[in-house]
Parts: structure tokens; sequence; C-alpha cells
């Protein structure tokens, strides 16, 4: 009984197939890494980092900031473990805070600590990596203009263009501090003339929705009373407060004289040849979320205004430049899941690998032979060559400044490199993704490609070939080349063993390196072979 699962075609994968315009095979890949709606499989595919969704899934952000503010301000000593993940967090703190190297000692600790004024103070005991960029994130945007200034993004839906004629339907409103959104409003009103069918057909709302709601008067006065003296954010601000203007000064007689911010004219000055729509900014950016409601749209204005204004920051963009490879070497060595950020920080941080400053990477770049190499092939050599070192060594090679010291010190190491191909190799649990076929031989490298970056819960892939004839195999240094055969195709197969001969079923998984694929054998099964 061969010892790996087989992957079926479903009605299911052949539907999200349809919805995704991807081939049925690559679906049933997916589904096998747990990807199994339509969901997941576009978060897979288009990996994104939510400011917000950090803040969320991390809750001490708010009771940590002021200690790392704190340390910031009085350059104490930071403890960090003597572990991988510890060191390059330590290296984002170093970047973010701008602390000088001798602030960072590697100690025996399962946690990230502050000693400040001779007193210590415990950080971070778990995720590292993932919460120190996301701290250090924080305390950079704390510092950037009104960051921290509560405002609120609002939005109105109408059955118009003109006030006066045309009424006000609708208003929402997200009261927010930095990402973190604190409180809403969200309520109907009625219309006297009724919803026109045109605003139905663009809002979803008909007459039957406003049957229990409150009078126009009050859901006015209740808005007045809300946004208080905050700062407001529209997109468009002029059409908005027309309305709101117009109605508050007819049913209240007040006027809103709340500070205005239009990401509007942001977005017509920071992105010139962008339409500047608020439907094409939320493509642009990629927010989810539905459209064309009050509520809804003044999410997606809210986020738009922190992307424009504080995303788009020189500081941020610096930092992020900067620490984005550091921190995907550490969530890689780590083994973290890639998934949500975590998988769009290492796409993200390893194609930056090569517009480094950091004289490590500089160096491992042109020492390790990887000038020419795609992200995923120097983290194929890179990761295996810094799981070698001792904590120390990966600590002073993260902190020298010197290139001719980091480039020494690769050359006495440079026997590290000929472990990458046979570490790769060792078994894992079996789940194939593709059957050898025709369709896979042709797409195979496009399938590659799209799947990376390869780590925990995304596995390289996993290639079943059936009824092939081992014909021969080659010694080299640490493993074989095996020779397989099946319909006059030859098949170089890498392995760690020697394998007798016969007809076999195998398993490989498929690795790129220096722009060449390699297939890693993984399993095999040999086939009884019948007397006629």
């Amino acid at each position: 009984m061969a010892e790996w699962e087989i992957p079926e075609k479903s009605d299911l994968t052949e539907y999200l197939s349809s919805l995704t315009q991807k081939p049925e095979p690559f679906i049933r890949a997916l589904f096998i890494r747990g990807y199994d709606n339509f969901k997941k499989i576009s978060e897979f595919l288009n990996p994104t980092l939510e400011f917000a969704n950090l803040f969320e899934k991390f809750a001490e952000v708010e009771k940590l900031l002021p200690l790392l503010d704190k340390f910031a301000q009085k350059k104490g000593k930071c403890f960090v473990p003597s572990t991988l993940e510890g060191i390059f967090s330590g290296i984002v703190l170093k970047n973010a805070l701008g602390l000088p190297s001798d602030s960072l000692k590697l100690a025996q600790t399962n946690e990230i600590s502050f000693e400040i004024d001779g007193q210590e103070f415990s950080f971070l005991k778990e995720k590292f990596i993932l919460n120190t960029f996301t701290l250090c994130i924080f305390h950079i945007l704390a510092q950037i203009g009104n960051f921290n200034e509560i405002k609120i993004a609002c939005d109105i839906e109408t059955t118009g263009f003109s006030p006066g004629t045309n009424e006000i339907i609708e208003i929402g409103g997200v009261k927010f501090q930095g990402f973190k959104i604190l409180d809403s409003f969200s309520k109907l009103i009625k219309p006297e003339g009724g919803i026109p069918p045109q605003i139905t057909q663009l809002t979803g709302l008909r007459d039957s929705d406003f049957l229990d709601t409150e009078p126009r008067e009050k859901v006015l006065r209740d808005f007045f009373d809300w946004v208080d003296s905050h700062t407001l954010v529209f997109h468009n601000a002029d059409f908005d407060l027309s309305f709101l203007n117009f109605e508050i000064a007819r049913f209240l007689g007040k006027k809103l004289n709340n500070k205005i911010i239009d990401t509007l004219k942001i977005s017509r000055v920071k992105l010139p040849f962008q339409s500047h729509k608020l439907e094409a900014l939320k493509d642009l950016f990629k927010i989810e979320g539905l459209s064309h409601r009050a509520y809804d749209d003044a999410v997606t204005c809210m986020k738009i205004y922190n992307i424009l204004t504080y995303l788009e920051n020189p500081k941020l963009k610096i930092f992020m430049e900067e620490n984005l490879p550091v921190v995907a070497l550490g969530i890689l060595c780590e083994n973290y899941a890639l998934v949500d950020e975590a998988r769009w920080i290492v796409r993200e941080g390893t194609t930056l690998f090569k517009k480094t400053h950091l004289p490590f990477l500089k160096v491992a770049l042109k020492e390790l032979k990887l000038e020419t190499c795609d992200a995923d092939e120097i983290l194929a050599i890179l990761k295996p060559f810094l799981n070698e070192l001792s904590p120390l060594e990966v600590y002073s090679l993260l902190l020298q400044k010197s290139k001719s010291n980091v480039k020494g010190f690769f050359r006495e190491k440079q026997n590290l490199q000929k472990l990458v191909l046979k570490k790769e190799t060792k078994q894992q649990p079996l789940k194939i993704d593709f059957i050898w076929d025709e369709w896979f031989e042709k797409n195979f490298p496009a399938v590659y490609e799209t799947l990376k970056p390869f780590g925990a819960e995304n596995p390289h892939l996993k290639v079943l070939l059936e009824n092939v004839e081992k014909i021969s195999s080659t010694k080299e240094k640490n493993f074989f080349i095996i020779q397989f055969k099946k319909n006059g195709e030859i098949f170089n197969i890498l392995s760690d063993k020697e394998i007798q001969d016969g007809i076999y079923d195998i398993v490989f998984h498929i690795e790129k390196i220096r722009g060449k694929f390699y297939f890693l054998l993984e399993r095999f099964a040999q086939k009884e072979v019948k007397d006629v």
C-alpha cells in the first residue's frame, strides 16, 4: 500500500476553478493546504497586510506601546532570546528605535525584556518577530503627525445630486484612532418622495427598508451630537457637506464647523495619474467590503485616509524596506505558518533582498552566488545556511557594518553551502499535490511560481510519477542522481539513498535553485512484475 494520498476532482474544485479562473488541478493542490473556499483561495493568491488586522490580533499593543516608547527615549538594554527569531526581532527593534549595537544582549531566556534605569521589564513572550514588527510599526506611526487623534470618517446616501431637491436617505460614520475603530454610526432616513429606481439599483435600498426609521430631525440631531467637535473625513467632502449642512440647518438651525479632511483631494495630490473615485481607490488598495452603503463607504474612506496619510509616509516606507527582509527571514527560520500577514511579509520581504542595505544580505547574495536568483531560490540556500550557524555567529553577522568582515566570515564557512541539497531531502508526511501528466509537465513552472513562497503550511510541490523504470544511478557527494524512464522520457531524481532496479511509483518534491528545477525523492513503492 502506497504511503500517500492522491487528490480527487470534485464538483466543488471544478466550481472554484471556474470562479478563480485557475486550473482545476491547481485548486486541488490548494485544498490540500486548507484553502477550500473562494475567500481563502483569493487571500492566498493575493495576500495583503491589513494594519488594522494586526492591531486586532495583537491585543497587547495598547499596553506595550508606552513601554516601547519609554525604552526608545531612555535607550536602555534590550535582552533577546538566543534563537534566530529572537536575534532577528532584536535587529528590527534596533533599526526602529535607533539603538546602539551594544544595547542588544543575547540571553538564555524565552522572552524579550528591557532594562530601563536599572529596572527590568518583561516585553514579549511569544511570536517575537511578528509582534515586534507590529509594535515597531505603531511606534513609528505614533510619531507621524496626528495619528493618535480621534477622527470620524463619514458617508451619506442620497436620492440624487441636489440638496433641497433631493434628500439624504442614509448616514454612516466610523470613529477611529489610528487603525483602531472606536465607535460607529449607521441610520436610515425615510425620504418624503420615496426611493427612485436608480438608487435602489445602486444601493439595494427599497421603500420597504424605511418602514421603522426614526424621524429625520432625530437622526440628524443624533449624528450632529455624535460627531461633536472631532475632525471629519470624507471622500468628496463638498458633496456630502452640501447635503448635511443643508439639512442640519433646515431641521436643527445649526452647521457642521468641524475640521474637514477630504481623501479625494489627498488622492489627487499623491496619485495624480490614478482614478480618484472611491471604488477605483478601493480596488487599487485591495480594500474588501460592500459599496454604495453609507457605513461601508465610511469604513473604506477611513482605510483610504490611513493608507494615503500614513502608510505612504517616508518614515514608514524606509522602515518597511529596511526591515521586511529581516522579518521575512525571522518568520521562515522559525517555521511560522505562511498564512495571512505572514505570507504577505515573506512574499514582499524576499523581493527586497536584492535592494537591502544590510551588509550581511548584500555579501550573502554575492558569496553564495545568489545575485541572479529569485527570492525563493535565495531562501532555499540562505535558510539552511543560517540554521547551521550558532546564534552568536548570526547575531554578529547581522550587526556587522563592514562588508569586508562579513565577506571574510562567509569564506570561512563556505563548506556549509554543501549541506543545502542534502538537508532539503528530508521526508515529510505526504499528501500528493499533482500526478505527473501532460498538463502538469507543461505547467509546473507556472504552478511553482504561483504557490511560492514555500514554508510551514505551504510545503514544496509533491508530485506522483507512476510506473517508471529505474535504469541507473550516480553517486554525487552526499546524494544519488537516480535516472528513471517512462515512455522514452528520462527523469533525473535526487535521493539521499540508493534504490534497486525495478518498476516504481515515486513521489518527489520540486525545488528551484539558481534557475534550475530539481526533483527530490520523497517516497517510492516498487511494483510487482508478473510473468507473462
